[in-house]
Parts: structure tokens; C-alpha cells; sequence
């Protein structure tokens, strides 16, 4: 009885299915199950990628709303960057790009909160960068934001790490993809998170543009496959790489 994450996964198997309303009342179960705020939050944020999934954005953002005010409860400023952060992405990848600039500068402001730790102010800067960069790519300001990637790199050569050379081969394959460079932009993605079904499906569009129909389609089947535990990546593009597979078959 104690081990409430059993409803994610039943949740998680409704959302496959397509029945989100019933996969929303396994979400809400283990939200009442959880045992601390931390279990609770887990579930809103399955509950919130079940709306993302379906395509009700506005929808999603209330529950992000409801994560955001335990977090400013426990006065958590780390996960408050992180939730407008999430925000930002979702309305990016949803065209509300204003929307999505506002999010943005919430996760910059609360990223000089004094309470957060000196010691990763530079790393917290470095993902305020990826997504000037990001946003900035999908106004179509592709100069800027390869100005802004270019800065990105100088803190790569200076500090490196691979997760977040992942984080800025990601971002540089957006800039690519933007302007219809698409071997680059393969190639580019390629080389950001290889566990990350929203890279391999931007991957996919890539090479679809570069021709390379048979890579692409096998990579739009392994998201439509992919039906692991929820992530917002995932459930952004899920739809998108079954309708893009639907036409290659047709």
C-alpha cells in the first residue's frame, strides 16, 4: 500500500492507450498516497505531462501553477527555476513564444535569489544561456542566437562537462534545423542526450529534411515505441513523430 508510483505506471499505461481522463485518476491517486511533498509532486507532474500529451497546454500550466506554490510554500528557489524553466520550454515548443519569454525571465529572476548557492551561480547561467539560445531560435533571431551559443561555448571550454555539451549540441542542432541546415542539424542532434526521446525525434525531422527517409522513420518509430515513464519531451513530440511516421508509410 505504501508504494504509490504503482499509479504512475498505470497511469502512464493509460496515457499510451490514449484514455488520459482515466490515466488523470490514477495521478490523483497517487498524489493522495504520496507520502511527503516530494511523492506529490511527482504526481502533478505526471498529471501535468498527461495534459502536454493530450495537447491542452493550458491545462498543463495550472498543475505546473499548483507544483509552483508548494515550492515557493518551501521556499525552494531551485525548483522554481526549474518549473518556469519547464514552463518556458513547453510554450516554445507549443509556438506561444511571449509566453514563453516571460517564463523565461521568472526562471532568471529567481536564479539571483541570494538564498541559492554561490557555488553553481555559474552553472545556473550557463542554462539561462541555452535558453536565451533556444527562444531566440525560434523568433527566428538566428544570428543572436548563435551569439549566444558562441558564449556557451567559451563556458563548455572552460568548465567542461558532458551533460551539458549535450545541453548545447541540442540547442546548436535548433539553430541548424531553423535555417534548413539539416545534415548539420542530424549531426548536431546526435551528439546531445542519446537517452532523450525529444532529441531523437528532432533528430528524425533533421534527417527527413536531409532525405534520409529510412534513419528518420526508424527513429520516429523508437519514440512512438519508446513507452517508458513519463517525461515532458516525450509527450511534446509523441503525437508529432506518429503523425510524421503515418505520412512516410503513405
Amino acid at each position: 500500500p505504501t508504494f504509490f508510483n504503482s499509479y504512475r505506471g498505470i497511469g502512464n499505461n493509460y496515457v499510451y492507450k490514449g484514455d488520459f481522463s482515466k490515466a488523470r485518476e490514477n495521478y490523483k491517486m497517487m498524489y493522495e498516497k504520496a507520502p511527503d511533498d516530494n511523492g506529490r509532486d511527482l504526481a502533478l507532474a505526471s498529471e501535468m505531462n498527461s495534459y502536454v500529451a493530450e495537447g491542452k497546454i493550458d491545462e498543463a500550466i495550472a498543475v505546473n501553477g499548483r507544483r509552483m506554490a508548494m515550492a515557493k510554500k518551501a521556499d525552494d528557489m531551485a525548483t522554481m527555476v526549474g518549473l518556469h524553466g519547464l514552463n518556458g520550454f513547453i510554450m516554445v515548443e507549443s509556438g506561444r513564444l511571449e509566453d514563453a519569454a516571460k517564463e523565461f525571465a521568472m526562471a532568471d529572476k529567481h536564479r539571483d535569489d541570494p538564498s541559492l548557492p554561490a557555488a553553481t551561480a555559474a552553472n545556473r547561467h550557463f542554462f539561462e544561456m541555452l535558453n536565451s539560445a533556444r527562444l531566440l531560435t525560434a523568433q527566428d533571431k538566428f544570428d543572436a542566437a548563435r551569439v549566444e551559443l558562441g558564449e556557451v561555448n567559451k563556458d563548455l571550454a572552460a568548465r567542461p562537462n558532458v551533460n551539458r555539451e549535450r545541453g548545447y549540441n541540442g540547442a546548436m542542432g535548433f539553430v541548424e534545423l531553423g535555417q534548413k541546415n539539416y545534415a548539420k542539424a542530424a549531426a548536431s542532434f546526435s551528439n546531445a542526450n542519446p537517452l532523450d526521446p525529444y532529441m531523437w525525434y528532432y533528430r528524425a525531422v533533421a534527417l527527413e529534411g536531409a532525405g534520409d527517409k529510412k534513419t528518420a522513420s526508424s527513429l520516429y518509430l523508437k519514440v512512438v515505441n519508446w513507452n517508458s515513464l513519463d517525461n515532458t519531451g516525450h509527450s511534446l513530440v509523441s503525437s508529432r513523430a506518429k503523425s510524421h511516421l503515418a505520412a512516410m508509410m503513405n
